[in-house]
């Protein structure tokens, strides 16, 4: 009988120990998730507010760019970049212009074309159906 005693004291004791092991790695696992998760939320705060400072950045540079472009206040330094900005505006002005003058060509051609056959025949390879 003292063996079988022997025996369950010897398999309780690496039960605890064993035990004792997991409950460490558990903790240093929740303590390390906590550490991670933190460590996370300060970055998406710290992104947040970089977010923040570009659309203040974005507007105040807006609001200067009137104020130069307006003559209200002159600023020498600023003059070039708004030089640049309305060389840019006028680009993209243009190029609506050229799309909205392709999408009509797009648009009468298609209306042209209409009284023909728009999908190919199933029956035959002849690219002029096309």
């Amino acid at each position: 009988m003292s063996a079988d005693r022997d025996e369950s004291d010897k398999f309780r004791t690496q039960f605890d120990e064993i035990w004792e092991r997991t409950k460490s790695i558990m903790e240093r696992g929740r303590d390390e998730l906590v550490r991670a998760t933190k460590a996370s939320v300060a970055q998406l705060e710290k992104a947040k507010l970089v977010h923040d400072q570009n659309k203040l950045f974005q507007k105040l540079g807006e609001v200067a760019f009137e104020l130069v472009d307006q003559g209200r206040i002159a600023a020498d330094e600023l003059r070039p970049a708004v030089d640049k900005i309305k060389e840019v505006m006028r680009r993209i002005e243009a190029e609506g212009g050229k799309v909205a003058a392709e999408a009509k060509a797009a648009s009468d051609a298609g209306r042209k074309s209409g009284s023909r056959r728009t999908t190919p025949r199933h029956d035959s390879t002849d690219e002029s159906d096309l």
